[in-house]
């Protein structure tokens, strides 16, 4: 054998062993991504992709409504009245508390919804992400969580 065969095989051998080792890494690396992947909660998993784009605008159409609804019930003042009797003067705080409440659950809703087309937006960017299969590859295989 020569000198220089042997002096190949010498770096060969820990070259393939670190190879080997890098590889075992990353599918390692890999598999605990998906698995992190697959553990978040995506509600909208289920949905086809022409029904979660339907959903989607339908929220914004709701959210529109919301907005309108909304801006008046803030935009408007309340007029409180100053009744001498006691008894006037709790329905009063009654009615001032009833629009009150009104115009909070209002604001709820309009929040829900805003949360909802979030995640529906949210959904569609991971869809869109995972048809590029070489990317989603790179990401489980090379991320660090």
């Amino acid at each position: 054998m020569s000198a220089g065969r042997r002096n190949l095989g010498g770096t060969l051998l820990p070259a393939l062993l670190a190879l080997a080792l890098l590889g075992a890494l990353g599918a390692w690396n890999y598999r605990a991504n998906r698995e992190l992947e697959n553990a978040e909660p995506r509600p909208y998993r289920g949905l086809r992709e022409p029904d979660l784009a339907a959903l989607g605008d339908a929220l914004e159409a709701e959210i529109g409504v919301y907005v309108e609804r909304y801006q008046r019930a803030t935009g408007r003042r309340v007029e409180v009245r100053s009744p001498q009797l006691l008894g006037d003067q709790i329905r009063e705080f009654e009615r001032v508390q009833s629009i009150s409440e009104s115009t909070r659950q209002i604001g709820r809703e309009l929040s829900e919804r805003e949360g909802s087309l979030r995640r529906v937006r949210q959904e569609q960017r991971k869809r869109d992400e995972e048809r590029d299969r070489v990317r989603l590859f790179l990401r489980r295989l090379l991320a660090v969580r």
